[in-house]
């Protein structure tokens, strides 16, 4: 019976000595496996930062980049008087040049936005698309900031809003496809409606050309 009793536990004691072995070589297999995996995607993604930043120019309102374009096509001042406050709105083109989707807010987002007042230079960049372009552009709301008493006027600026929502303001946030081009705006609220606002590419983002591009108001 000891026999018996030695033995058995002499079976289980290599099952876990082989079960451990094998699990610590899983592990280590596994570890390697990560390692390489994160070191492939971060390889790739400098690669790709690399590239891109090295053919990226803006000048003449226009940003070329090696997989995308950006042109700024026309601004508008207005007033909101909701909030009552003054905005600009810029409608800019996105051209896709790359086989990847790419989303024309985020490459927008590379723009930095600066404003002064004689005195001193104010940066807009963080208030980037808070200004309500749809209200500006299609009053609900009167000069006291009450809404509009004519029920056909404010039914056709909700109407009108509503349009320019789904043709200029939810394709920047969408998905553009490879070989595709959409013209889409934003807002910008100003400090002021007397001097000009200029745009250029963040200092984040060395270029080859990154001539500030100046919108009189």
């Amino acid at each position: 019976m000891k026999k018996f009793l030695l033995g058995s536990l002499l079976v289980c004691s290599l099952n876990l000595v082989a079960c451990s072995n094998n699990n610590d070589e899983r592990a280590a297999a596994s570890e390697n496996t990560e390692s390489k995996t994160e070191a492939t995607a971060t390889d790739y993604e400098l690669e790709e930062e690399g590239s891109d930043v090295m053919e990226m120019s803006f000048e003449d309102g226009r940003l070329e980049a090696a997989y995308v374009n950006i042109d700024i096509e026309k601004t508008q001042v207005v007033h909101d008087n909701f909030s009552d406050e003054d905005g600009l709105v810029v409608w800019y083109s996105t051209e896709n040049i790359s086989e990847d989707n790419v989303v024309p807010s985020e490459v927008f987002d590379m723009f930095v936005v600066k404003q002064q007042d004689g005195s001193t230079e104010y940066d807009l960049t963080s208030d980037v698309d808070t200004f309500d372009s749809s209200e500006a552009l299609y009053p609900m709301y009167d000069e006291t900031g009450e809404p509009i008493e004519d029920t056909d006027k404010y039914n056709s600026a909700i109407d009108d809003q509503k349009q320019f929502n789904q043709e200029f303001e939810e394709p920047a946030y969408n998905d553009l496809l490879p070989d595709k081009t959409v013209q889409t705006a934003v807002g910008i609220p100003l400090n002021n409606t007397d001097y000009p606002v200029t745009i250029s590419i963040g200092e984040d983002f060395p270029t080859n050309t990154n001539e500030e591009y100046e919108i009189s108001l």
